[in-house]
C-alpha cells in the first residue's frame, strides 16, 4: 500500500512538468512554422556572410614593377608624344622617383602660346601622363615640345636626391632671371604638316666638341635653302643654353621677319634656326639634329 501511494504521488509530481515541456517544444514548433520568412533571411546572411569571407581571400594585388634604376641621378625617358588634332598627349615611363613633377611645354614661332602647359606627377612605377591642348585659334606649322623635369622646383626630399647631381643624356642648362640650374629634358620640334603625329621620346645624341666653352669662340654656319624653307645650321663651341641671333637680309628688298633667336644645344652641332616668312621664302626654326 505504501508503495503504490509512493508511486501515486511521484506521477502527480512529474506531471506539470511534463505538460510543461511539452507545450514548449509545441510553441517552438510553431514558431519555426509561422516565421519560415525569418528562417530564410538569417539563412541568406550567413551565405552572404561566407561568400564576403571567400571574396576578401580572393582580392587580385596589381603588383607595381618599378624600374630597377629608380632613383638614380643619371635621368632617363622613354615613351612618346601624340599629336591629334590641337591634342597634345605625352605618355611613357621614367627611372625619376615617385612624386617626381614633370612638366610639358609648347611654344611656337611668332606666337605665344597661354595655357598649353600641363603638370604631372610620376607614379609608382614609373609612368607618367601629361595631356594639354593646342588654342583652336591656333594654325602655325611649327611647334617646339619640351617635357622636363627641375630639380630645384620639387618637393624636398625629391631636391635633395637630384639637385645639382643630375648627369646622362637628357641634362639640360635651365636659366631663370637670377640662376642657372641643371635639368633633365626632353625636346624636339616638329612642322605640322598633318593633324596626326607621334614622335617618340629619344635621348639625344650629343658630340660635345673637346674646346667646349672656350673663350676663343668658333662658329662654322652651313645655310641650306629649299623652295619653301631656309634652314642655318651652326658648328659652334658655344656653351649650352647661350642665344644665338640670326638675321636673313634680301637684296634690292626691305624685309621684315627673316630673323629669329635661339638656344645652344650641348652639342658640335649646335643650332637650327628656322623662322616663317609671308612673302619669298620661310625659314623655320628648330632645337637638335
Amino acid at each position: 500500500m505504501k508503495k503504490r501511494y509512493a508511486v501515486f504521488t511521484f506521477i502527480i509530481f512529474c506531471l506539470p512538468l511534463l505538460l510543461l515541456t511539452a507545450c514548449k517544444q509545441d510553441e517552438n514548433t510553431k514558431n519555426e512554422q509561422t516565421n519560415p520568412q525569418e528562417t530564410e533571411t538569417n539563412q541568406k546572411d550567413n551565405q552572404t556572410d561566407i561568400e564576403d569571407k571567400k571574396d576578401k581571400n580572393n582580392v587580385e594585388v596589381t603588383e607595381v614593377i618599378a624600374p630597377d634604376d629608380q632613383g638614380d641621378v643619371d635621368v632617363w625617358f622613354d615613351g612618346q608624344i601624340e599629336i591629334n588634332g590641337k591634342q597634345v598627349i605625352a605618355t611613357g615611363k621614367t627611372n625619376l622617383l615617385p612624386g617626381s613633377r614633370l612638366g610639358l611645354v609648347l611654344d611656337s614661332e611668332g606666337v605665344h602660346l597661354i595655357g598649353t602647359s600641363d603638370f604631372g606627377n610620376v607614379t609608382e612605377d614609373g609612368e607618367f601622363t601629361l595631356e594639354t591642348k593646342l588654342p583652336n585659334s591656333f594654325n602655325g606649322d611649327i611647334l617646339h615640345i619640351n617635357i622636363n623635369f627641375k630639380p630645384h622646383e620639387q618637393d624636398e626630399t625629391i631636391k635633395q636626391q637630384y639637385m645639382d647631381k643630375l648627369v646622362g643624356d637628357y641634362v639640360r642648362i635651365y636659366s631663370d632671371a637670377s640662376e642657372s640650374y641643371d635639368i633633365a629634358a626632353f625636346e624636339t620640334t616638329i612642322l605640322l604638316e598633318e593633324n596626326n603625329h607621334t614622335i617618340p621620346i629619344t635621348p639625344p645624341q650629343w658630340e660635345k666638341p673637346e674646346d667646349l666653352g672656350s673663350p676663343e669662340v668658333r662658329m662654322e654656319p652651313e645655310v641650306i635653302a629649299g623652295e619653301e624653307f631656309m634652314k642655318v645650321e651652326l658648328k659652334s663651341n658655344i656653351v649650352d643654353n647661350a642665344r644665338i641671333h640670326v638675321r636673313a637680309d634680301i637684296p634690292d628688298y626691305i624685309s621684315f621677319g627673316f630673323d629669329g633667336i635661339s638656344q645652344i644645344n650641348p652639342e658640335w652641332y649646335s643650332y637650327h634656326l628656322l623662322q616663317k616668312s609671308t612673302k619669298q621664302f620661310k625659314i623655320k626654326k628648330r632645337y637638335g639634329i
